[in-house]
C-alpha cells in the first residue's frame, strides 16, 4: 500500500512538472514541452523536501510541504496557461509532424528503456528463492553506500545529513542523489522501492534528454538517432582482447564467451589492467553512479537549452535554464562544472564574435581574436596560481606553461597571417605590427609570470586581453545606409542574447553558490586527495594515442571528419566540449580515479 502511495506521490510531482512546463515552453512543441515537465517534476522532487528539511528537518512533514508547494506552483501555471490558451499562442503540431517526430523517438527510446528500466529492476536488492538478499555485478559496491544513506538521511531526520557511521560527521557527498530516495523511506516505502522510483523516473528524463539533445543539435532524425545509440551502448575495441588475447583468459576450459557475458569485471569497455576504461553508459554509470544518474537528468535538459540560447539565440530559454544548472551542484558537481565550463567557452565566443561584428574592420577582427588569445593565456595563468595539488612534481608547470605558450603562438600565427594579408593587399602595416609589440610584451610577461609562479601570470594576460577588447571595441568601418542599418540590427540582436546570457550566469551563481560554499568547497577542502594534477592519469599500460584509439573505437574514427563537416557554430559547441576533456586529461577531480 505504501509503495503505492509512493509511485502516486512521485507521479504528483511529475504531473505539477507538465503543467509548469506548458507556459514557460509554449513556444516548443507538445512533446518538448512533455519533456521539460517531467525535468521540472524530477527538479522539485529533489529539492522541496530538501528545502523544507533545513526548517523542520527530513520529517513527513517536509515532504507534505514540498507537495503542496509543487501543487501550488502547478496551479498557477494553470492560470496563466488558461489565459494564454484563450489566446492561441501555444505551438502546434502540422499535419503529419507528429508521426514524423514520435517514430525515430519511439523507436529509439523505448528499448533502451526497456533495456535500463531491467537491468535497474534485477539489480537492486533482489530476493532469491531462499529468501537471501542480491545486486547486480556492478552495483555491488556503489549500492552499499547509497542505500546507507538513504536510510540513514530518513531515520536520523537531522539535515543537512551526517555520516551514519561518524556520528556528528557532515555527509561529503552529493546528497541530494540518496535524498530523494529517502523521500520515499520516509513515506513508508520499502528499501528497495525507494531507492528505484526516483532511479527509474531519472532514467526516462535521461533517455529524453540525450535523444532530444542531439535532435535540437543536429536536426537530423537519422543523426540523432545513431548517436543516440553510440551514446547509450558504444565503446572501444576491447571486445577483441576477449578472442584474441592469449595472456587474458590463459586457463584452460574457460569458456570465452560466457566469460565475456557474465565474467566478474571482465568485459570490454572495463578491464583496468589492459587499459581498458572507457566504461560503458548503462552499466557503469547509470546503473551504479547515483549522482551521475540524477546529474545527467539535469545536464542533458541543460545542455539542450545551452545549444539553443547561445547558438539558436533563442533568448526565452536562459531563464530557465538558469535553474536547471542552479540546482546541479549538490546533484552532481562534475555536471555543474561541465555544464559551466561549456557555458563559459560559449559566452566568450559569442563576446569575441560580437566585437568582430561591430568593428567589421580586418584590424579589429584580429584584436578580437587576440583577445581571445589572450583569455586562454589567462585561463592557464589562473591555473597556475590555484592551489591546486601536484601528483607528479613539476607538471603543473609542465601544463601550464605549454598551454600558456601555445596561446601565445596562436596569437602571433594570427598576427603574422594579418601581416601577409596587408602586404598582398599594399595596406599599412603600423597596427599589425603594434599589436605584435604589445603581444610580445604581454606574452612575455605572462610567461614570465606562470614560470615564476607569480601575480604577472594573472596581471598580464588579463591587460592584454582588456586591450585588445578594446582595440576591437573602438574599430570601426564606414557603411553605406542600408548596411549600417542591417549591422546595427545584428549588432542589437547580439547584445541582447549575451545579456540574457550574462542573466543566466548571474542566476546559476546566485543558486549554485551556497551549495558550493556550503559544502562542496568544504568537503573537497578536506581532503588532500580532491583536485590534482596528473596528466593521462586513467592510462596505465598503454601510449598516450593507443590508449584512446582502442578505448574510443569507432568514435575515434568518426569524430574527426564529424568536426570537419559541422556548420561553425556546432563546432563552437563541439569546442566546449574539447575544453572539457582538455581539463580532465590534465586534472584529477576525485580521491579515487575510477570515479572520474
Amino acid at each position: 500500500m505504501m509503495n503505492l502511495l509512493s509511485l502516486l506521490y512521485m507521479l504528483a510531482f511529475a504531473a505539477c512538472g507538465v503543467l509548469i512546463a506548458r507556459p514557460v515552453f509554449k513556444k516548443d512543441d507538445a512533446l518538448h514541452r512533455l519533456f521539460f515537465g517531467l525535468v521540472f517534476g524530477l527538479m522539485m522532487l529533489i529539492w522541496l523536501p530538501t528545502l523544507y528539511a533545513f526548517l523542520v528537518d527530513f520529517t513527513l512533514l517536509a515532504q507534505l510541504l514540498a507537495l503542496g508547494t509543487a501543487v501550488l506552483l502547478a496551479g498557477v501555471a494553470s492560470f496563466v496557461s488558461l489565459r494564454r490558451l484563450k489566446r492561441e499562442d501555444f505551438r502546434r503540431y502540422g499535419e503529419g509532424e507528429l508521426k514524423k517526430q514520435l517514430v525515430p523517438f519511439i523507436l529509439t527510446a523505448l528499448p533502451l528503456l526497456l533495456v535500463i528500466f531491467t537491468l535497474h529492476l534485477n539489480h537492486t536488492i533482489v530476493t532469491a528463492s531462499n529468501g537471501s538478499l542480491h545486486v547486480g555485478q556492478c552495483t555491488y559496491g556503489d549500492l552499499c553506500m547509497h542505500l546507507g544513506f538513504i536510510s540513514s538521511i530518513s531515520v536520523q531526520k537531522t539535515f543537512p545529513p551526517m555520516y551514519s557511521l561518524l556520528p556528528g560527521t557532515p555527509l561529503g557527498y552529493p546528497f541530494l542523489c540518496d535524498s530523494v530516495s529517502s523521500t520515499f523511506y520516509t513515506l513508508g516505502a520499502s528499501l528497495r522501492t525507494a531507492a528505484l522510483l526516483p532511479a527509474l523516473y531519472a532514467c526516462v528524463v535521461v533517455v529524453l534528454g540525450v535523444y532530444l539533445f542531439f535532435d535540437a543539435w543536429f536536426k537530423n532524425t537519422r543523426v540523432t538517432v545513431l548517436a543516440t545509440f553510440l551514446f547509450f551502448i558504444g565503446g572501444g575495441f576491447g571486445f577483441w582482447y576477449f578472442f584474441n588475447n592469449k595472456q587474458l583468459l590463459a586457463a584452460e576450459n574457460i569458456d570465452r564467451m560466457e566469460e565475456l557475458m557474465k565474467g566478474f569485471y571482465h568485459m570490454p569497455t572495463n578491464m583496468p589492467a589492459e587499459g581498458l576504461r572507457w566504461v560503458n553508459a548503462i552499466a557503469d554509470m547509470l546503473l551504479p553512479q547515483r549522482a551521475t544518474l540524477f546529474g545527467w537528468a539535469l545536464l542533458f535538459p541543460g545542455l539542450q537549452l545551452l545549444f539553443r540560447g547561445a547558438v539558436e539565440k533563442e533568448n526565452r530559454v536562459f531563464i530557465p535554464l538558469a535553474f536547471i544548472a542552479g540546482s546541479l551542484p549538490l546533484v552532481h558537481t562534475h555536471s555543474f562544472l561541465a555544464l559551466g565550463l561549456i557555458s563559459a567557452f560559449l559566452f566568450v565566443a559569442g563576446a569575441m564574435d560580437l566585437l568582430k561584428k561591430r568593428s567589421g574592420t580586418a584590424n579589429g577582427r584580429l584584436a578580437a581574436n587576440l583577445c581571445a588569445c589572450f583569455i586562454a593565456l589567462l585561463c592557464f595563468g589562473l591555473l597556475r596560481k590555484l592551489p591546486i595539488r601536484v601528483a607528479e612534481e613539476g607538471f603543473d608547470l609542465i601544463a601550464t606553461g605549454v598551454g600558456a605558450l601555445a596561446s601565445v603562438l596562436a596569437a602571433f600565427v594570427l598576427l603574422a597571417v594579418a601581416v601577409i594579408r596587408a602586404l598582398k593587399q599594399k595596406e599599412t602595416l603600423a597596427i599589425p605590427l603594434a599589436f605584435a609589440a604589445e603581444a610580445a610584451v604581454f606574452g612575455a610577461a605572462a610567461l614570465y609570470g606562470i614560470r615564476k609562479g607569480s601575480l604577472l601570470a594573472v596581471l598580464a594576460p588579463l591587460a592584454g586581453a582588456a586591450l585588445f577588447a578594446a582595440a576591437a571595441f573602438f574599430a570601426k568601418r564606414q557603411d553605406s545606409p542600408g548596411e549600417a542599418e542591417s549591422r546595427a540590427e545584428a549588432l542589437s540582436a547580439g547584445r541582447k542574447n549575451l545579456l540574457f546570457f550574462a542573466l543566466f550566469g548571474v542566476i546559476t551563481l546566485a543558486l549554485a553558490a551556497p551549495q558550493l560554499f556550503g559544502f562542496t568547497f568544504r568537503q573537497s577542502s578536506n581532503s588532500d586527495s580532491f583536485l590534482r594534477w596528473n596528466f593521462n592519469w586513467d592510462n596505465v599500460s598503454d601510449s598516450w594515442l593507443w590508449f584512446y584509439i582502442k578505448n574510443l573505437g569507432l568514435l575515434f574514427i568518426l569524430i574527426p571528419p564529424a568536426f570537419l563537416f559541422l556548420k561553425r557554430e556546432h563546432r563552437l559547441f563541439y569546442g566546449g566540449g574539447l575544453v572539457i576533456w582538455a581539463v580532465c586529461e590534465m586534472l584529477l577531480f576525485q580521491p579515487n580515479p575510477y570515479d572520474d
